[in-house]
């Protein structure tokens, strides 16, 4: 089932990367240009800016009016920013985060409204709703297992963590489940709060934690802003300790590269490319397509970020990125094969060198089963560029994933 559920996610993703292309519907139809409401919760941070970025560019390619609301972290603004959007009579709305029992009223009025909607990062039970989700387990449970290897299985930790965000649940959830199996590793002390000011907080929040427990190690912060506030309170006490976080953005890199950064590892997808998907979903609604309800955006996910060694690196650091990725399964003189091919884009604003990419087959325990690399056809690109890669893998697991990588040699 996990494999099925893998390959219908894949399949709709790559089948909403060909709305625009499709015959025009009458939504779309003689220059007609639907109204989509992008309600947000939070919008300050490179991440919340990247999937912004991408929703908008998205929205321009396919010819749709997308009108922002931002609630800055206030739940009761967020559904007043949704009321606002139902009255205006939109044909879409797309929901980034917010918490379910403040959104689940509007959410309903919307949907009886005929509404379309959206959300990313936030769960509904109503059948009428498209869900974009990142694979929020997996990413969390990427980043706890390196961090548990990397202290041996035993040693003192602190959590950066606040409840009620779909996202952090679920990672502090694996983060639980996991540590049980680790009796040596001591959790010392929970903070962290969400606001406008999220790294200051968390900084002087992490700074008074590493004083009440000076023997912590290590610090999982599943959240780059999380991330960055306990990494720089790290930094300022001198202390040997080291950060472990999820997400990631251009200058969450600069931070893990830069001399002497507590930032060691991090799991993330690319943010800029759930906005698209989301502006996708959107319009094949409106469109009258889209026969699932949940997509989850599996194929980009940056796997632990080690800057060591040979390193997955994200695609934003390289002005790349992964489009189309599809796996269909076949068999081949008795043996079951899958082919994996997909599209490498150039979407800087000048010429691209096109890295080796890595494909890891993930068994459903999150152990790797299989990895290799590959090439692409063109091994440069000119701005707005594109090159095909295509790779097969013998008798892979029935159940897993598949994640597929850019990789680039590390810094000497």
């Amino acid at each position: 089932m996990k494999a099925l559920k893998l390959l219908l996610s894949l399949l709709a993703l790559t089948a909403l990367t060909s709305v625009a292309a499709q015959t025009v519907p009458p939504a779309f139809a003689g220059g007609k240009q639907p109204t989509v409401a992008l309600v947000r919760q939070l919008c300050t941070g490179d991440f919340f800016s990247q999937w912004l970025n991408g929703a908008q560019t998205e929205a321009k390619a396919i010819g749709m009016k997308l009108v922002t609301y931002c609630a800055n972290g206030d739940d009761a603004k967020m559904a007043s920013d949704m009321q606002i959007a139902i009255t205006q009579k939109v044909d879409a709305i797309i929901i980034d985060h917010g918490r379910d029992a403040t959104m689940a009223p509007v959410v309903d009025k919307a949907t009886k409204a005929g509404i379309k909607v959206v959300t990313f990062d936030l769960t509904t039970t109503d059948p009428a709703v498209v869900q974009i989700a990142q694979n929020d387990f997996l990413i969390g449970l990427d980043v706890t297992m390196k961090m548990l290897s990397d202290l041996n299985g035993t040693g003192e930790i602190g959590l950066v963590y606040v409840g009620g965000f779909d996202p952090l649940d679920k990672r502090k959830a694996v983060f639980d489940a996991v540590r049980k199996f680790y009796p040596n590793v001591k959790l010392d002390g929970t903070w962290g709060t969400v606001s406008s000011n999220t790294v200051g907080e968390v900084e002087s929040q992490t700074s008074a934690a590493l004083l009440a427990h000076p023997d912590i190690k290590a610090i999982l912060a599943p959240y780059d802003a999380f991330a960055l506030g306990a990494m720089n309170a790290v930094s300022r006490q001198g202390k040997d300790v080291q950060v472990y976080g999820c997400d990631i953005s251009t200058a969450d890199i600069q931070a893990m590269i830069a001399a002497g950064s507590h930032w060691v590892a991090t799991a993330a997808t690319n943010p800029a490319n759930i906005g698209r998907v989301a502006v996708r979903a959107s319009a094949s609604l409106i469109a009258g397509g889209i026969a699932v309800n949940r997509l989850e955006d599996v194929v980009s996910t940056v796997r632990l970020y080690d800057l060591v060694g040979l390193g997955a690196a994200p695609s934003a650091a390289l002005g790349l990125e992964l489009r189309d990725v599809k796996s269909v399964r076949r068999l081949v003189d008795g043996a079951r094969v899958v082919v994996i091919e997909g599209l490498v884009a150039n979407v800087a604003d000048s010429e691209r060198a096109v890295p080796t990419l890595r494909a890891r087959l993930i068994g459903s325990d999150g152990a790797n089963i299989s990895e290799w690399t590959f090439d692409t056809e063109q091994k440069r690109l000119p701005p707005g560029g594109t090159t095909r890669f295509e790779t097969t893998a013998k008798n892979p697991p029935r159940e897993g994933r598949l994640s597929i990588e850019f990789v680039v040699p590390a810094a000497s």
